[in-house]
C-alpha cells in the first residue's frame, strides 16, 4: 500500500483508524500525523506511522496487565 515509504495524511487516518474501530480517530489522527511531518511535506515515513499505534498498543497492555503502574 506505501511502495514509496510515505504515507500521507488520508492513508495515515486510514491505517490509524483501523486500531481504534469503535470510535472516529480522525481528528485525533490529524495532530499526530502533524506532529510528525516535521518538515511539512505532507507525508511521514511509513515506519514512523506504524509505530505510534504500536507504541500506543503497548503502552495500554503494560498498564492493564500491571495495576501497580496506576500510581
Amino acid at each position: 500500500e506505501c511502495p514509496s515509504g510515505l504515507v500521507d495524511e488520508e492513508t495515515f487516518k486510514t491505517i490509524y483508524s483501523q486500531f481504534f474501530p469503535q470510535g472516529d480517530a480522525t481528528t485525533y489522527a490529524h495532530f499526530l500525523f502533524n506532529a510528525f511531518d516535521m518538515d511539512r511535506n505532507g507525508s511521514i515515513r511509513f515506519e514512523v506511522s506504524m509505530s505510534v499505534p504500536a507504541g500506543l498498543i503497548k503502552s495500554s497492555s503494560y498498564k492493564s496487565s500491571d495495576p501497580r503502574s496506576c500510581k
